[in-house]
């Protein structure tokens, strides 16, 4: 059965069973393919897809139409505190345009569909979409699972937050923008950049968040994100699992995390959540001036210093597809 929550737009698969932490720390694997059955079960995968299509489409429309709030950050960098307005100015290079990287929000569906896993290797050289399109003549599934496969679409919580970091550009140098299915290595070699959405909607943020010690899961067998901390404090979990939205307000994540980029000759940052709401909560924790600036104070940045790296973790109430609150549930910052 197919539900969109209220406020959202990504298809709830159910049944959704809350995920044990005994469960998910088995490290479970990635369900592999399977090939469509045939005779009703094929015809169940066949309506499926067609509402998926039909929800892209509508997402779509509704994207185009749908006003964005205007960001709650104040562009006259003289008003801005010293802080945050120092870190900025250095993330936003007047000599090298930065660069922000637009999650695949398509890749998460397919995979949701297929049962299946993408490696960072057929997602870069596009070759999972070439062989799903491919399978265009292959009755209705094949053409449907192409028509997604062959889509761009982001969420709103990008969209949002890609409003709010063109607000903290202007005056800086040029901001590139990308989506993640159209990077490329060098890319992520001589900027600064930030990119946005978990391993499983942006394969990029994985390669680079790979040694993070917060990071957003997928346990393929319900279908649910959870949130993994490698390094727990005494007392305090490994796993934090996700609440469900047919249980009223439930708990969600949104993960920050600043790293150096690969050749090292740059700062990339990674933005995430557990859903939508999660995005956009560690968005705004970023361009947020009060926020942030509070932040550096007490990781104990100063402008003369390099760009902080750092790890935040946000915890958020959910309800009707909107965050209720949040808070810093945890921090790491290297030190040497």
């Amino acid at each position: 059965m197919i539900r969109v929550p209220k406020g959202g737009y990504v298809p709830v698969f159910e049944p959704s069973p809350v995920i044990s932490e005994e469960v998910v720390s088995e490290a479970p694997a990635l369900a592999t393919a399977t090939p469509p059955s045939r005779g009703g079960e094929d015809r169940s995968l066949i309506a499926t897809l067609a509402i998926v299509v039909v929800l892209l489409a509508g997402l779509n429309v509704y994207q185009r139409l749908r006003p964005i709030q205007a960001p709650e950050v104040q562009p006259d960098s003289d008003a801005l505190p010293p802080l945050f307005s120092a870190f900025w100015s250095r993330m936003f290079e007047s000599d090298r345009p930065a660069l922000l990287c637009m999650a695949d929000s398509n890749l998460s569906l397919l995979q949701d569909l297929r049962a299946d896993s993408i490696s960072f290797t057929d997602y870069t050289t596009g070759r999972y979409f070439a062989s799903l399109k491919d399978q265009t003549s292959n009755g209705e599934t094949g053409r449907l699972l192409g028509e997604i496969a062959s889509r761009y679409y982001t969420s709103l919580a990008d969209a949002s937050t890609l409003a709010r970091l063109m607000v903290l550009n202007r005056g800086h140098g040029p901001l590139l923008i990308r989506f993640a299915r159209d990077l490329n290595i060098r890319d992520l070699k001589s900027r600064n950049a930030i990119l946005l959405g978990s391993a499983r909607l942006n394969p990029w943020a994985g390669i680079l968040g790979k040694k993070r010690r917060f990071q957003i899961e997928h346990d393929p067998r319900w279908n649910q994100p959870f949130l993994r901390d490698a390094s727990p404090e005494k007392g305090k979990p490994s796993i934090y699992v996700c609440g469900a939205p047919e249980e009223g307000p439930y708990d969600a994540y949104g993960t920050v995390a600043a790293v150096p980029n690969l050749d090292d000759t740059g700062y990339t940052m990674l933005i995430a959540g557990t859903n939508m709401q999660g995005t956009e909560a560690a968005g705004e924790f970023l361009t947020n001036a009060a926020t942030f600036e509070a932040f550096l104070k007490e990781i104990g940045w100063r402008p003369d210093l390099p760009l902080p790296l750092f790890e935040v973790v946000l915890e958020l109430v959910t309800l009707g597809g909107s965050s209720t609150s949040s808070r810093i549930l945890a921090y790491d910052v290297p030190r040497g």
